[in-house]
């Protein structure tokens, strides 16, 4: 997905067997919070060396406490200027 400098997009994401799904990363200046299954991402007004690559970082973990995955999504080529 394209997310231009300083827009916010919301993504819905799927995913089965979880219990507890955490955001542990966020890229410097961008801006992220995870709801449920409501995942909303801000992009950075202006781009520089430091915020322009970078990994969101989740860890989600099923009933017994088991954690069960940990998916990195690159920030790096989604953010563009007009």
């Amino acid at each position: 997905p394209v997310i231009k400098v300083g827009e916010t997009k919301t993504f819905n994401l799927k995913y089965t067997k979880v219990e507890d799904c955490f955001l542990v990363s966020i890229p410097d200046g961008w801006k992220a919070t995870l709801n449920n299954t409501e995942f909303i991402v801000t992009a950075p007004n202006t781009l520089t060396a430091n915020n322009r690559n970078g990994e969101f970082k989740f860890i989600a973990s099923d009933t017994e406490g088991t954690c069960k995955i940990m998916i990195s999504l690159p920030s790096e080529g989604s953010t563009r200027s007009r």
